[in-house]
């Protein structure tokens, strides 16, 4: 196979994107996906279409597609978040069928990405890579990218929860329910909540961020509503427990899963924060595992629970290891200083 002058990178609209288009980014998708995540069913065009459709307005999303006729073969994608912090902050995407790297697509598509990241004003990107993927570790460290973040995504096979646990640390007539109550929401939050999510969702800013050049995201009202209507979509269902102090009726901690009802057997387990003074009482414990109790009642068939967890973060590394969660792969998180003309990229 040989790269011609004719498989060039080019825009994908996807506002305006044709059904056929869909089609084929979704089968591209599939494939690249298949090598991260070999056991997972695949996507469909409608899972795209939601994505593209419950965008939030600050998302700025960017896509270039090369093709080889009818057949999607790389993808570069550049998302742009028009908030107030991290305005110099911008994520990417480069992706190549195995049979078409090393041919220069990925350098079409990369040079893409960082035009259009330095003509919005970003001067540092950030990506992800596995170790599923090999190769994307090598290209980050070829460009001059550097390891920032080192992380594992961790997984709970439910038929190996450990007999008694959910019940144990989320037990009503416990200690800690004297002082709190657990609130749990099916699917988007209540409108008139959302500021005081906003406030209590913050506290992931605690979360470990390694060597990230990142300033802490403040979400507000605004923000959180726009993140909210993604969960609008059909077959998408999140299930989210927080703790309120009896006294004063403050949040002071959550825990948040999601899934797709036409993929039920695979869970994201999403962010679980403490606020700095309610920790230390095993509050993150009784979270996860009422909200896990939740699942088990509102999704009979799931069967894997799926969290990313930085390396260092060892308190939550604990409470995942006595449930269960074992390592499933390895993740690095990259960033590229781009205030310079663009580096050149072997592949």
């Amino acid at each position: 196979m040989t790269v011609t002058p004719a498989l060039l990178a080019e825009v994908f609209d996807h506002q305006h994107a044709s059904a056929q288009d869909i089609t084929a980014l979704t089968r591209f998708s599939n494939a690249v996906r298949a090598e991260k995540l070999p056991d997972d069913p695949a996507l469909e065009d409608s899972d795209l279409m939601a994505m593209f459709s419950t965008l939030p307005p600050f998302v700025d999303l960017r896509l270039w597609v090369v093709r080889d006729g009818d057949q999607m073969v790389g993808r570069g994608q550049l998302t742009l978040l028009h908030l107030e912090d991290n305005r110099h902050l911008a994520q990417f995407e480069v992706m190549v069928l195995p049979a078409y790297r090393r041919r220069g697509l990925g350098r079409a598509l990369f040079q893409e990405v960082v035009s259009a990241a330095q003509a919005g004003g970003r001067t540092l990107l950030v990506t992800e890579t596995t170790d599923r993927v090999p190769a994307g570790a090598l290209v980050m460290a070829a460009v001059g990218a550097q390891p920032a973040l080192v992380s594992h995504a961790n997984q709970l096979d439910l038929l190996h929860l450990p007999p008694g646990v959910l019940e144990a640390w989320a037990n009503p007539a416990a200690a800690w329910a004297q002082t709190y109550e657990l609130v749990t929401f099916d699917g988007p939050l209540p409108d008139a909540r959302l500021a005081e999510f906003a406030e209590l969702l913050n506290v992931m800013n605690t979360a470990p961020r390694g060597e990230l050049d990142i300033e802490d995201q403040k979400l507000d009202e605004e923000t959180l509503r726009g993140l909210e209507q993604m969960l609008g979509a059909p077959g998408r269902r999140r299930l989210l427990t927080a703790a309120r102090h009896r006294q004063t009726g403050q949040l002071v901690g959550y825990t948040e899963l999601r899934w797709h009802d036409e993929r039920p057997r695979i869970v994201t387990q999403e962010g679980t924060g403490v606020m700095p003074a309610a920790r230390g009482q095993g509050l993150g414990r009784v979270l996860k595992a009422a909200n896990l109790a939740s699942l088990l009642a509102a999704n009979a068939a799931a069967r894997f629970v799926r969290t990313h967890n930085a390396d260092s973060n060892a308190a939550m590394l604990a409470i995942n290891e006595a449930m269960g969660f074992a390592p499933y792969f390895a993740s690095t998180t990259w960033q590229l200083k781009v205030g310079m003309p663009a580096p050149s990229i072997p592949f």
